[in-house]
């Protein structure tokens, strides 16, 4: 656990350099981060000097008024002194285990593709490597994506409603609509703001008071939307109101996600099971990103409002008292999925074999 005392020691001198790139050192940019961040994953992974300077810059401490850094074990004159960042900047150096892994993943093909052209002949690559290539992409690395990499990006993407840097106390107790957006553009690969930010580019309430926080499902889709537009991505977003059929709803969310779309459901808060009366705030809506629906129609979701909890299980009979609660609250349940048009298009670009075993263009 990095001590915050306001000093980081002994950095690398590419880290180092990123930070002396910085113009107003009180303010740290977008991508004056974004070059922080790429030095410190340059060798695929994070030091015990790079973490403190990562935790050092993000504190919450709103009282910390300097981080003073130095490449040398004891401070000098030539050592630089910056001030704690936020916001877009702070997020560009929250730093994970997966970034990590992505850039060591990242050098290690680099190396594998550098070591193969200075040594491989013309002929070998095309005849033997490429084919080879090929081969591993289809039967290895997509259902490698499938089944580990992206249950663990969606480990990665779960994000908490409830905190304390998401928003003021009563935007995070309607929370779970900004961060479900956050959630699913998350695992399109966009570089979503935080929950705060989210409410501001949808026009939604922020501040603190009396009344109604949440987000619209238009809202939400806005989110999303709007997110992928300025990363110059084609998402869309499509609502989809749902009846009281369990089974329709299950079939309707397992299609979405055959498709490769991601799913948000709106009902009544699920992590009620047992509510004391009718006018109970268990009919109000809740958001949810919905990871999987399983055969025997439980489904996984990640809830915005338990920390941590990106795969959480509800029965089917659990889900069909719910979607009937919130209805005799006279509120509409709904879906909410996303489509990477982008992702869409490539598919339908690929070559279908036929049942000869050749290729159709």
């Amino acid at each position: 656990m990095p001590n915050l005392d306001g000093s980081v020691r002994q950095l690398n001198q590419d880290v180092y350099n990123a930070l002396g790139k910085v113009q107003n050192p009180r303010q740290m940019s977008v991508n004056e981060a974004k070059a922080v961040r790429e030095a410190v994953l340059k060798d695929g992974k994070v030091d015990n000097a790079e973490s403190d300077l990562l935790a050092e810059l993000r504190t919450s401490d709103r009282n910390r008024t300097e981080v003073r850094v130095t490449q040398k074990a004891e401070f000098d004159p030539s050592s630089l002194t910056l001030g704690p960042v936020s916001g877009e900047a702070a997020e560009q150096l929250d730093i994970g285990r997966l970034d990590v892994l992505k850039a060591k993943a990242n050098i290690l093909v680099d190396d594998a593709s550098t070591w193969t052209r200075e040594n491989v002949s013309q002929p070998l690559q095309e005849n033997v490597i490429k084919p080879a290539a090929e081969w591993t992409d289809r039967n290895v690395v997509q259902p490698i994506n499938e089944h580990v990499v992206q249950p663990v990006v969606q480990m990665f993407s779960h994000i908490w409603q409830y905190d304390p840097a998401q928003g003021t106390p009563s935007e995070r107790q309607a929370n779970c609509g900004p961060a479900s957006a956050h959630i699913v553009g998350t695992n399109l690969g966009l570089d979503m703001p935080n929950l705060q930010e989210i409410r501001r580019n949808v026009g939604a309430r922020t501040g603190n008071g009396q009344g109604a926080f949440a987000i619209s499902t238009g809202q939400l889709v806005d989110a999303v939307e709007n997110q992928a537009t300025e990363e110059g991505r084609r998402i869309e977003g499509d609502e989809t109101r749902l009846n009281t059929n369990v089974d329709q709803v299950l079939n309707q969310m397992r299609e979405r996600l055959a498709a490769g779309e991601q799913v948000v459901l709106l009902t009544s808060n699920l992590a009620i099971q047992q509510p004391t009366t009718l006018r109970s705030n268990s009919g109000s809506g809740h958001y949810v990103v919905v990871n999987e629906v399983k055969p025997d129609g439980s489904i996984v979701i990640s809830d915005p409002q338990r920390q941590g909890a990106n795969q959480v299980t509800y029965s089917r009979q659990q889900l069909a008292t719910h979607l009937q609660r919130r209805e005799r609250f006279g509120r509409e349940n709904m879906m909410v999925s996303f489509r990477d048009l982008d992702a869409s298009s490539a598919v339908a670009a690929q070559p279908t074999p036929n049942n000869t075993g050749t290729v159709v263009s």
